[in-house]
């Protein structure tokens, strides 16, 4: 009879499930473990489980995952091991909140006693060189923890085989973890004997999702698109009659997107293809290789356009608009989804770029709000949404939010605030960008600290809740 093990995470929104815990179920499963995943505080009693695996993901979770470890830490004597992407980045939060040493990376476990078992495997023994040389994370993910529960990423388990044929970065871009997480690149994993694990275990699966941080610099970029044309994932393949897609979530990097690569993406049915545009400096890139991956013939294109970060919000509107304008003048469809930057060793999502303000973000988020989320494609919309030129884009975001999200309801009381605006000097108007920029307005500041336009202006702005 082999040890009760749980694995659970904090209850945050999330469609994408815990790749990482699911290798760890398959593990423990090898093993003969009874595996668990939770994301209820459980009550068992205090010896039930010999391990608990917790598992983080981003900085905006801290104070539900802080909550569920002081849980399992209080209530039970299990072995508490915590990993995943915030602890890997942050490990000394946890060890002073927790007294915890966090998994940084890829949890290796104890595999030399798991090699007898995967050589009697008929899949898992193909894979045996990579298990020996990179360990769980070479394992196929078990679905079968999930079963029964309502959770946020049901669809993406139904529809798609999780993968990852490579890992880690050898990048080094300053706002991204990566490389605090992964140690070394990992330029080829095995796809095809997960796949036959999954579909023989589990059921087949329309679509593949892959969880690579950056596919295009593996030196086995080629064949990783042979084994994916191999195991039914190229260009117009169906599935019961429906049409499969191939995603590699994370991003194509642009910047290493050859003639010959881009070939090859587009001999699988790669659907959306994912790239991110990140710095304005790198427009003239983008605009060429967007152009050449519209002319290949790979129109539904999806782009991370970060924001919060060395960028100011003139150039957040103008990366946006590349695509808009590449929508009018190619009918192609590049989805632009803006990111905001938040620092990973942070507990909260306060943090505010060098040119950017807490009303300005907030006034982003009230423009995506309406868009659900997404930057319309077509040019009158995103028009309509963001406004014609960076200027317009810069007063829309410093609205009061009613006027942001309910613009149609309030194009009176919009052009009063134009009118209002226009009417201070430079001076009132800064001090005054400086007061809604930082503060919730429930009264008007004393008479004597602004001028009268200054007072008229603030009106549009009581008793706000941002």
């Amino acid at each position: 009879m082999g040890n009760n093990i749980l694995l659970t995470e904090a209850n945050y929104k999330d469609k994408y499930p815990p790749l990482g815990l699911m290798k760890i179920a398959t593990y423990h499963r090898l093993k003969g473990d009874n595996v668990i995943y939770k994301r209820d505080f459980l009550n068992k009693d205090r010896n039930y489980f010999s391990k608990i695996y917790i598992t983080t993901r981003f900085s905006f979770h801290w104070k539900k995952t802080e909550e569920l470890i002081k849980y399992y830490q209080k209530n039970y004597n299990s072995e508490i091991l915590v990993g995943g992407i915030h602890a890997s980045i942050n490990p000394e939060i946890y060890k002073k909140t927790f007294n915890l040493t966090p998994v940084v990376g890829s949890y290796k476990g104890e595999i030399d006693s798991l090699i007898p078992i995967i050589e009697q495997d008929e899949i898992l023994n193909t894979i045996l060189p990579d298990f020996r040389k990179y360990g769980i994370d070479v394992l196929p993910p078990d679905y079968s923890i999930f079963d029964g529960q309502e959770l946020p990423f049901n669809d993406i388990l139904r529809n798609n085989y999780l993968i990852r044929s490579t890992k880690g970065c050898t990048r080094n871009c300053n706002f991204c973890d990566v490389n605090k997480i992964c140690e070394d690149y990992i330029d080829r994993l095995p796809i095809q004997p997960i796949i036959n694990y999954i579909k023989n275990r589990h059921e087949e699966k329309k679509d593949i999702l892959f969880f690579d941080d950056n596919t295009l610099i593996s030196s086995n970029f080629h064949k990783i698109i042979e084994e994916l044309i191999d195991v039914g994932f190229y260009r117009g393949a169906k599935l019961s009659r429906k049409i499969r897609a191939c995603d590699f979530n994370q991003g194509i990097d642009l910047r290493l997107l050859t003639d010959e690569k881009l070939q090859l993406i587009s001999s699988i049915c790669l659907k959306p293809v994912r790239f991110a545009f990140d710095d304005i400096n790198l427009s003239s890139l983008f605009k060429s290789k967007i152009k050449k991956v519209i002319n290949s013939g790979l129109r539904n294109i999806s782009v991370y356009v970060l924001y919060n970060y060395n960028d100011s919000p003139k150039d957040f509107y103008e990366r946006l608009l590349i695509s808009v304008m590449y929508n009018k003048d190619y009918n192609s469809r590049i989805s632009s989804f803006p990111m905001k930057y938040i620092p990973n060793n942070q507990v909260n999502r306060k943090y505010i770029g060098r040119y950017w303000t807490k009303r300005k973000l907030r006034g982003v988020q009230c423009i995506l709000n309406g868009c659900h989320g997404i930057v319309p494609v077509k040019y009158d919309y995103f028009v309509n949404a963001f406004g014609e030129d960076s200027s317009t884009f810069e007063r829309i975001i410093i609205m009061p939010e009613k006027y942001i999200i309910k613009r149609k309801l309030n194009t009176d009381k919009i052009k009063q605030w134009e009118k209002d605006y226009n009417r201070m000097t430079p001076s009132t108007r800064e001090a005054v960008m400086s007061e809604i920029s930082a503060n919730v307005i429930y009264e008007l500041p004393n008479v004597q600290s602004y001028d009268s336009a200054g007072q008229t202006f603030l009106k549009h702005y009581l008793n706000e809740k941002y």
